[in-house]
């Protein structure tokens, strides 16, 4: 009986240990979830020129810009017109930060129109 006792508050105590981390802090240590995988950082490493053995320069450094999402991140589940209004919000929004691609090569890219 007592081991039975024993075994029924172990369960209820594990019980009510994934109640508090699943249901009272789920939200809290969701969005930290999320904060690991999102990050934004800024690198700037060159790596130096690579000359020939008459000192023309072979290789250089090239500044490149590059943006990636992940899809798993965007499980929210949008209507079309919702879903094409924040995707032109984030296509202006990249133009911004890369004005060397037009904004039309953008809508394009994304199968939006102007």
């Amino acid at each position: 009986m007592l081991i039975f006792l024993l075994v029924c508050v172990g369960m209820l105590t594990l019980i009510g240990r994934l109640y508090y981390w699943q249901i009272v802090r789920g939200d809290s240590l969701a969005q930290l979830a999320t904060n690991e995988h999102i990050q934004n950082q800024i690198l700037n490493a060159p790596r130096g020129l690579i000359y020939d053995a008459q000192g023309h320069i072979l290789a250089t450094n090239v500044v490149r810009d590059d943006v990636y999402i992940e899809p798993i991140q965007f499980s929210i589940d949008h209507s079309s017109d919702t879903f094409q209004g924040a995707l032109a919000k984030l296509v202006d929004s990249l133009h911004r930060v890369l004005p060397s691609i037009s904004q039309e090569t953008l809508y394009k890219d994304f199968n939006l129109e102007l």
